[in-house]
């Protein structure tokens, strides 16, 4: 299930007022509730179409009607739900021009931006349609001593019937889901109220809302939110690669990705030549409006408030010293806002501490290895990061030193195209990860655990009542023996004599 998150100040109701110069209370004329949201295109101002919006009651309906046919989903198994998953794969694969169409008109995305969603979608869906036999599979734990192995243990993953997808626009395929509702915070909110687990991608303050809303109703939840990602250069880099890879990680889908590359800190010695190559670098962006044939890298932001908060972190950095580079201002079409180098930041600048979400690449000169990861550390996010070094053994051990759920060494964005690895933030940038591996499907499953007897049975065990002091003392003296260290293990004599309260 899926709704689009509420912009900030999104009204939630009318009141009735006091009309002025009258003796007498009035109610004001309650105007009509919207049934539906106009999506717009945001480079244009074309509509791009309407979406209904689903009310709390509608919510709850479909996951009514979810829960009578999930116990059926469930009992057709991995190997049947592959099938369907491998026909939702082909659908993708038939639809995709259809589908990157759609997306393109209502974001304003560049067409390759439009096209590699569905992409991802097919790669992803054909992952664990493939895999989630072995990955949901019972496991048999080796017991813990020899005194367990009397019993076969199995755990056992078992799904919530009703997962809750909370999910974005700048990505909606990537995130397939088989029920699907819209609309903005009630719906979202009635998704939370209803669902046995909740996956959400948004904003930090959302994302507490929701972390509130699940622990008041104690079901599970993971939250991906925002991030301020930074990139660290060091002095022996390759700077042309690590100028081409900071320009793509900072403007893809003009910057708004929740793993954008946000803030970059470079060493001394390089600094000048690795901001020379970088401004060339984002100056060849093409940015505009694509048709169906692509002509450029980066189209437009998603919304006026977006444009805004752009626009407000440039002026605030260079009303506190930083130089504009390149870009800096909105093209005068639609939301679009160009390409952008910022230089001489620092952290008083909130291009370097807030979530900006746009096509801005703020870049500081640090004095060495130290102070970029104490900077890149100085932060309430930990989404991910990247570090650029031509040792890649010294990357790594920066990587290990970074407070970010994913680093990646001279590249970008590789950790989310890596479905077996987790992609998860830490700090304010989440709760939880998506994807890795078996823990990606078995995290919207609950565990339960399973014990048989291996051997036949007796009529008591040793340690049900009422007690036989003889008995307890073997029990006690077998579990030291099998669970202590050293001499402690043979010191039976002790057990029988504080069982039996003569020691």
């Amino acid at each position: 299930m899926t709704n689009t998150e509420p912009a900030a100040g999104t009204p939630r109701k009318t009141t009735a007022r006091k009309a002025a110069g009258t003796t007498r209370t009035k109610a004001a004329a309650t105007p009509a509730v919207p049934t539906e949201l106009e999506i717009r295109n945001p480079a244009t101002g074309a509509l791009a179409g309407t979406v209904p919006i689903d009310s709390a009651e509608t919510v709850a309906a479909k996951v009514r009607d979810l829960r009578v046919h999930q116990a059926e989903w469930e009992a057709i198994g991995p190997d049947g739900r592959k099938e369907w998953l491998l026909k939702l794969q082909d659908w993708l694969v038939d639809n995709t021009d259809r589908l990157a169409d759609v997306l393109q008109s209502e974001t304003g995305k560049a067409r390759v931006d439009s096209l590699i969603d569905p992409a991802f979608s097919i790669d992803l869906t054909g992952y664990y349609a493939r895999r989630a036999a072995k990955f949901l599979a019972d496991e048999h734990p080796s017991p813990h001593s020899p005194l367990a192995r009397v019993k076969t243990l199995t755990t056992v993953f078992r799904p919530y019937p009703v997962v809750g997808v909370v999910t974005p626009w700048n990505f909606p395929l990537a995130m397939p889901v088989f029920e699907v509702v819209t609309g903005a915070g009630e719906t979202g909110a009635a998704v939370v109220a209803h669902a046995d687990y909740v996956q959400f991608t948004g904003s930090t303050a959302t994302g507490r809302k929701i972390a509130a809303a699940c622990t008041e109703r104690m079901v599970p939840f993971s939250l991906e939110l925002g991030g301020k990602d930074p990139a660290i250069v060091l002095a022996d880099a390759d700077l042309d690669r690590a100028a081409h890879g900071i320009a793509f990680g900072g403007m893809f889908n003009a910057g708004q990705v929740c793993i954008s590359i946000e803030r970059v800190y470079v060493e001394a010695p390089v600094y000048e030549e690795f901001l020379t190559k970088l401004t060339a670098a984002v100056k060849g962006v093409r940015q505009g409006v694509d048709g169906r044939v692509p002509e450029f890298d980066m189209g437009a932001l998603a919304n006026e408030n977006q444009a805004q908060i752009v626009q407000k972190h440039v002026e605030q950095a260079v009303e506190a010293g930083a130089r504009v580079l390149t870009g800096g201002k909105r093209t005068g079409v639609g939301t679009l806002f160009e390409p952008t180098v910022l230089a001489d930041v620092d952290h008083t600048m909130t291009c370097m501490t807030e979530e900006t979400f746009g096509p801005t690449l703020p870049v500081m000169k640090v004095a060495d290895e130290a102070e970029a990861v104490r900077l890149a550390n100085d932060s309430i996010y930990g989404l991910s990061a990247s570090v650029w070094s031509g040792d890649k053994d010294r990357a790594e051990r920066i990587a290990r030193q970074m407070n970010a759920g994913a680093v990646n060494i001279n590249d970008v964005f590789s950790n989310m195209f890596s479905f077996a690895l987790p992609m998860g933030g830490w700090g304010l940038s989440g709760v939880g990860a998506r994807w890795g591996g078996q823990n990606g499907v078995r995290k919207y499953c609950r565990q339960q655990a399973i014990t048989k007897p291996l051997l036949p049975t007796q009529t008591k065990e040793l340690l049900w009542f009422p007690y036989n002091t003889n008995k307890l003392s073997f029990a006690l003296a077998a579990m030291r023996a099998a669970g202590a260290r050293g001499l402690r293990r043979l010191s039976v004599q002790s057990v029988f004599e504080t069982v039996k309260g003569t020691k």
